[in-house]
């Protein structure tokens, strides 16, 4: 019997609010996880949530939201055994809503994409993933989903295509195919980019295909052979790591991401400092525009460099300004990720300014004992 329209409208419905991204980049494998997360500046303590993590952002069950989407918080992230632990500035990037007829619209969870703001804290980061795929690939289900990443196959009997990979475990693979790959086949895999920009490679045999749709559509279930670096069917092999390091940190930009979405927030929450080191490390181009109080001020980007500022106070010296500017620790700030068209008259990078400023407060620090 088909819906009426009274049972059709008390049926849940998930709503996403989410920022624009480009279909031509590679996701990064998410591994599902209970993590305490909690939003610097928001959260008193941790919170143990479910959700999936990827070295590119975190998604996590929550009934509440710190912002918008383009918010940008200060995340403390731990697993649930407390061995790792990471603090990271992220965006969110997804918020989703479920609306129902008797408790209405609600929040059902958030997405943050990571903007790490220097290479220890991207490497916390992977490290953090790299643990969860570990802990994933020991338990009994043993598989980590990896969103149908494309990869090229090539078997003995001579077949070479493109396919797209299912899921990893420590002994095989999950392919999906156009092409119907014989049981028993020799078969290798190749990712385009693995650590360091090579590709990388494992083999085994297909012992399973599987049919999806006649003629068109088929699962290949492969068992990795030694050649991949397998000495017991349980650990990791070499083979698997750098296949699961391709897949774990996919090559991404993020400078076209933001461009349809400011990035706004809280200075009490994220520090200007922490702002800076994120625009150079992702290499922003556009404008930075800061409010303390009466006070206003605009930082013009070009590859991640100031290279000009306006302020509402009267000031010729641009290097100056950036430094009174790190000094507010209240406000807001709104990033427009754009073309950068001011000509630089700075001449001067966030980190050497960082650096000069870090050097001064200890100065000052010193005289005042």
């Amino acid at each position: 019997m088909p819906p009426t329209a009274t049972t059709a409208s008390v049926i849940s419905k998930a709503m996403v609010e989410r920022m624009p991204k480009p279909d031509d980049q590679r996701r990064a494998v998410r591994i599902p996880a209970q993590l305490f997360v909690r939003v610097l500046g928001v959260d008193r303590v941790a919170h143990l949530r479910e959700g999936n993590v990827s070295v590119s952002g975190i998604y996590f069950a929550t009934d509440e939201a710190s912002g918008d989407v383009g918010a940008v918080e200060r995340l403390e992230i731990r697993t649930a055994d407390g061995d790792k632990t990471l603090v990271t500035t992220a965006v969110c990037v997804r918020v989703a809503r479920v609306k129902d007829l008797w408790s209405g619209e609600r929040i059902e969870g958030v997405a943050f994409q990571f903007l790490p703001e220097d290479d220890g804290v991207r490497q916390d980061i992977k490290r953090l993933v790299e643990a969860l795929i570990d802990e994933r690939l020991d338990s009994p289900a043993g598989v980590v989903q990896t969103d149908r990443t494309p990869a090229e196959l090539s078997s003995g009997a001579g077949f070479s295509g493109r396919v797209s990979i299912g899921g990893v475990s420590a002994a095989g693979l999950t392919l999906f195919t156009e092409w119907p790959v014989e049981v028993g086949a020799s078969v290798s895999l190749t990712i385009d980019e693995g650590r360091g920009g090579e590709p990388i490679e494992v083999a085994g045999r297909v012992d399973r295909k599987t049919v999806l749709t006649p003629g068109a559509q088929f699962r290949l279930d492969v068992t990795l052979s030694q050649k991949a670096g397998l000495s017991t069917p349980r650990p990791v092999s070499e083979g698997v790591r750098d296949l699961l390091g391709a897949l774990v940190a996919p090559p991404v930009s993020l400078r076209g991401v933001h461009r349809d979405q400011a990035l706004v927030g809280d200075l009490s929450r994220v520090p200007l400092s922490s702002v800076f080191s994120f625009i150079e490390w992702e290499s922003f181009s556009g404008t930075l525009s800061l409010a303390h109080a009466d006070d206003r001020a605009e930082v013009y980007l070009r590859e991640g460099r100031p290279v000009d500022v306006d302020t509402s106070w009267t000031t010729r010296d641009g290097r100056l300004a950036l430094t009174a500017l790190l000094a507010w620790t209240e406000g807001r700030f709104s990033l427009a990720v754009g073309d950068g068209e001011r000509e630089d008259s700075l001449d001067l990078t966030f980190r050497e300014l960082l650096m000069e400023h870090a050097k001064d407060a200890d100065e000052s620090s010193e005289l005042a004992h």
